[in-house]
C-alpha cells in the first residue's frame, strides 16, 4: 500500500519572479496544482515541511493528500509530479502536483534496488547497472515506495531483465520485461574496452609526436 503524505498549502495569488523570490525569502515552497476535474490552483508550501517530506522519502514521486488553505476543493490526493531545484545549492525552488483519482492508474517512477550477491559476482565479475529506477502503471493506493529486484543466480556475463523485478500486486511496469536492468560483466571485457579508449587517446598524441620530429 502507498504511503500518502499529509501536505499543508496556500493558494497563492501573486505571480511573477518578484513574488516567487518573496515568498522564498519567507521560507515558502511555490508550486501549482493541475490535473483531474479540479481546479488548478497556484500554490505555496512550507520550506522545513517540503524539507522534511522528501528527507523521510526514497524518490521525489511522492503521493501526498493536499489540504489547500483558500481553495474550493481543499482535500486533494496528488502525485509530485516534477521538483526543480536551485542549480548551486540544490534548494527546491518548485513543485507541480498532478491531482490524481483513487480509482484511475497513474503513471510514477519508483527507485530499484538491487538485492543479494550475484553468483557472477562471486566468480570475479563486476555488477554494471543500467537502471536505477522504473516506471510503474497502477493505482494510487498501490504505488510502491521501493521495488528490488534478487540478483543472486545471475551468473558471469548475464543480465538482469525487468521481468525478473519483484513487483507487488496491482502493479505492472511501464518497460517490456525484457529491457535490461543491470549485468554481470566480465572484467576482461570492461579491461579491453578501457584498452581500447586509451589507445585511441594516445593515437592523437603519437601523430602529433611524429610530426614534430619530422
Amino acid at each position: 500500500m502507498a504511503n500518502i503524505h499529509s501536505l499543508n498549502a496556500k493558494k497563492r495569488e501573486g505571480s511573477g519572479t518578484a513574488a516567487t523570490k518573496k515568498l522564498r525569502r519567507e521560507g515558502r515552497v511555490p508550486g501549482v496544482v493541475y490535473g483531474g476535474k479540479q481546479d488548478n490552483y497556484a500554490v505555496d508550501l512550507d520550506r522545513i515541511e517540503i524539507r522534511d517530506l522528501f528527507a523521510s522519502s526514497a524518490s521525489e514521486n511522492i503521493l501526498v493528500r493536499l489540504d489547500i488553505d483558500g481553495a474550493k476543493e481543499q482535500d486533494k490526493l496528488a502525485l509530485i509530479q516534477a521538483v526543480q531545484h536551485h542549480p548551486l545549492t540544490s534548494a527546491i525552488n518548485h513543485i507541480d502536483f498532478h491531482c490524481v483519482s483513487e480509482d484511475e492508474e497513474i503513471v510514477a517512477s519508483v527507485p530499484l534496488q538491487l538485492i543479494g550477491e550475484a553468483a557472477g559476482i562471486k566468480a570475479g565479475g563486476l555488477l554494471d547497472p543500467q537502471l536505477q529506477s522504473l516506471d510503474v502503471r497502477c493505482k494510487p493506493a498501490d504505488l510502491p515506495e521501493l521495488l528490488q529486484g534478487d540478483i543472486t543466480e545471475v551468473g558471469l556475463g548475464q543480465p538482469f531483465h525487468v521481468g525478473s523485478v519483484m513487483l507487488p500486486e496491482g502493479v505492472s511496469t511501464v518497460l517490456a520485461n525484457d529491457v535490461v536492468v543491470a549485468i554481470v560483466a566480465e572484467l576482461r571485457a570492461i579491461q579491453s574496452g578501457e584498452d581500447g579508449a586509451s589507445e585511441a587517446t594516445a593515437a592523437p598524441e603519437d601523430a602529433a609526436a611524429g610530426a614534430a620530429e619530422a
